[in-house]
């Protein structure tokens, strides 16, 4: 994935393929109330486990992670324009 000078961000097939495939994924288990079952938000917990580490706080979310996945995308795209002389 990269992001493009016009802000929108361009994708890989193989990206979008797996993109469609968590979505529709995550999207089935929610209709299959997997929001309801015991260990939800400890899976959440459990996946965020490293990145809260990396952090150094409790405070950090799925949102927090998308975030910053995008922020990633946002500077390597400044860097390249550095590199263009843009």
């Amino acid at each position: 994935m990269k992001k493009l000078a016009n802000g929108n961000y361009e994708l890989t097939r193989k990206e979008l393929k797996e993109f469609w495939e968590c979505y529709h994924s995550y999207r089935a288990l929610r209709f299959g109330g997997v929001d309801n079952w015991d260990w939800y938000d400890e899976s959440y917990d459990e996946y965020l486990k490293k990145y809260r580490e990396e952090k150094g706080t409790d405070e950090y979310y799925m949102e927090d992670l998308v975030k910053d996945e995008i922020n990633k995308l946002d500077k390597s795209k400044e860097k390249e324009n550095l590199w263009n002389g843009k």
